[in-house]
């Protein structure tokens, strides 16, 4: 089926920011670790216990409860000192989720439970309007026309991250942060790492984090999409390991990845840009991301070699701060809209509510089976290794008042100080009562 993106193309080329991304050069002469899984790994080793975060979109309702599992994590202690927070490896975080993990990973705790005071309580809504109208660097512009996206990246430019970079990141102490995107001209999920800068062959390490940061928050019309250049033909590096080992990979973890349909998009694609928008739009609870970080390790033996092979225990935490309306006749609008939506844009378009959950519930089984098997092997009744999955999701608060009033928080960047408490008080509470998370912070309670 050709879809409208076809013909829209040409406009969102003539309408796009020029992008800075340079090609990899030629493979160098010292070895540094990918801003990926693996690297991550390498860098700064995964610990006794496997904890990965995946924080929906959502806008800062999601960040705001992000910020309060984070927080709940820091409440468990661990025997050996220090808590729970320490030993989370990974965020994959969508649109508004990506704010606290991607702090962390800037600044560090300090600055991460700022948020409700650098963040939370700016209206930031206004600020990003204005910059969808203003003329940047003296060329007025309409909203979704040129310089939106650079206007905006200007903005977190100048509210946090001050020409920051990905090679600027702290690689030993805080998590390895996946910021997720969704590409238009192909319809990919994309994240802001290495393993996917590999398949357009280019790096990562000199990206703004104000560029990623925007572009996993983009929305379509209102901002111009983020635009990246395609090295891949004729690309100086051979083609990655991981990547070799992936295309031909039979375990299903590996072979139903989104990376490796991706990877032969853009080794053959000709549009030689790829053009970036909200993450929420083609994977909003990160479970899509998930898995291409998983899987691009490139095969089961890869992936238990990062340490995972020797860890019993691990937790996936998904904080679904995703809007869904109560009435099943918003439910249909909002599926239809959504479908609409994907046959005029040409990206898919999360349009079932719970098949995301399913999507994650498969992964995380698949993960668990690998390293029982790695730890165990055949001898399974007495293996000791666990992952276990823990959704937040506001339809768990069992006050009914409270539970409508919050899930009708908008989908914005400005919700007031004290509605981002209320958010972030939930999931706080719910991190620290929730057994299972007991269980991962103190052998004892296994």
């Amino acid at each position: 089926m050709v879809r409208a993106a076809t013909v829209l193309l040409p406009l969102f080329a003539a309408c796009s920011l020029g992008s800075d991304n340079l090609p990899l050069a030629a493979a160098p002469a010292d070895h540094v670790p990918g801003y990926d899984l693996a690297g991550h790994a390498e860098a700064r080793g995964l610990g006794d216990v496997f904890v990965a975060v995946l924080i929906s979109g959502g806008g800062l309702r999601s960040a705001a409860m992000g910020l309060g599992a984070l927080e709940g994590l820091a409440s468990h202690p661990l025997p050996g000192g220090g808590d729970l927070l320490d030993e989370v490896d990974l965020i994959v975080a969508t649109s508004g989720g990506g704010v606290p993990a991607i702090v962390w990973a800037a600044f560090g705790r300090e600055a991460l439970f700022a948020l409700p005071e650098t963040v939370f309580a700016r209206d930031t809504d206004a600020d990003l309007l204005l910059a969808s109208f203003t003329p940047f660097h003296g060329a007025p512009h309409l909203p979704g026309l040129a310089g939106t996206g650079e206007a905006v990246v200007a903005l977190w430019e100048e509210w946090l991250f001050a020409g920051l970079t990905f090679a600027d990141l702290d690689r030993t102490g805080a998590p390895l942060v996946a910021l997720v995107a969704s590409d238009f001209a192909r319809g990919d999920v994309f994240t802001f790492t290495q393993s996917h800068f590999d398949l357009i062959c280019s790096d990562l390490a000199p990206t703004r984090l104000a560029t990623a940061l925007t572009t996993t928050t983009a929305l379509p019309i209102l901002s111009t999409p983020i635009t990246l250049d395609i090295h891949a033909a004729g690309c100086p590096r051979p083609t990655p390991a991981w990547l070799a080992a992936l295309v031909g990979e039979t375990h299903p973890l590996f072979a139903q990845a989104g990376i490796r349909g991706a990877a032969f998009r853009y080794a053959n694609a000709r549009l030689p840009v790829a053009r970036l928008y909200d993450g929420g739009i083609a994977d909003n609870l990160a479970v899509h991301a998930f898995r291409d970080m998983l899987a691009a390790t490139g095969s089961p033996e890869a992936l238990l070699a990062t340490g995972l092979g020797d860890i019993e225990r691990g937790l996936v935490l998904v904080v679904d701060g995703r809007y869904w309306p109560e009435s099943p006749l918003l439910q249909v609008t909002t599926q239809a809209l959504a479908t609409g939506f994907d046959i005029v844009a040409g990206a898919p378009v999360e349009t079932d509510h719970y098949a995301p959950v399913a999507h994650v519930e498969e992964t995380v089984a698949w993960l668990e089976e690998l390293m029982a098997e790695a730890r165990c092997g055949a001898d399974r009744a007495a293996c000791p290794v666990a992952v276990d999955l823990v959704r937040l999701t506001l339809e768990d608060l069992p006050d009914p008042i409270q539970r409508i009033t919050l899930r009708e928080v908008p989908t914005r960047m400005t919700i007031g100080a004290d509605t981002a408490e209320s958010l972030a008080a939930f999931t706080r509470q719910a991190v620290q009562a929730d057994p299972r998370i007991h269980a991962v912070a103190d052998p004892a309670d296994r």
